[in-house]
């Protein structure tokens, strides 16, 4: 059972499911290299020079203070857009904070969370790839309903692999699939 819409382009559901995930994690990854990145760097260089000369000379001093302060909201609103939620969990937190998501979630929308197993971190680029593996199963449109919402207030949680399989009960599906998140890898690690 598939939505109209969705039947007249012809596209399956996992396939839109896997494109929309791999657009999340670019998003973010872009998000993160482009947007990010370059305004901590400007914002440290800008504490920098604020601490050195331009300070002790008096040159411009709330100018620079103003400045430091625009761009902290921005960097602020940046990494709540690329963090969502997640950001201000502790990195030792996280299983626990997405375990309880995804339980809260699930009684939501009546999805039965039959198993959640974290995986250990994994370097990918200049993040740490926080994998957990997931297996629930409900009707097509509350596991629809339920990933949508895991989604957005799980955020940056993605779908990075599934897959979608009958329950032999009518109406049910099983769905097992991996979500990850990712973090800047801090400095002390390779």
């Amino acid at each position: 059972m598939t939505a109209p819409w969705l039947e007249q382009l012809q596209v399956r559901p996992e396939a839109l499911l896997a494109s929309l995930a791999a657009g999340a994690v670019m998003l973010g990854l872009t998000g993160y290299l482009y947007v990010l990145q370059p305004a901590l760097r400007e914002l440290r260089e800008l504490r920098e020079q604020g601490s050195g000369a331009l300070l002790a000379e008096g040159v411009v001093a709330e100018v620079g203070a103003a400045s430091i302060e625009r761009l902290e909201r921005e960097v602020e609103a940046v990494r709540e857009r690329l963090y969502g939620a997640s950001g201000q969990v502790a990195p030792d937190r996280m299983e626990a904070w997405v375990i309880n998501g995804l339980d809260r979630l699930s009684l939501r929308h009546g999805v039965q969370l039959v198993s959640v197993a974290p995986e250990g971190p994994r370097p990918v680029l200049v993040f740490d790839e926080l994998p957990v593996q997931v297996h629930v199963q409900a009707g097509y449109f509350d596991l629809f309903a339920w990933l949508t919402d895991v989604e957005q207030e799980l955020r940056p949680l993605v779908v990075k692999e599934f897959a979608l399989s009958g329950t032999g009960e009518p109406g049910r599906v099983s769905l097992q699939l991996r979500l990850v998140s990712f973090r800047p890898r801090s400095e002390g690690a390779s």
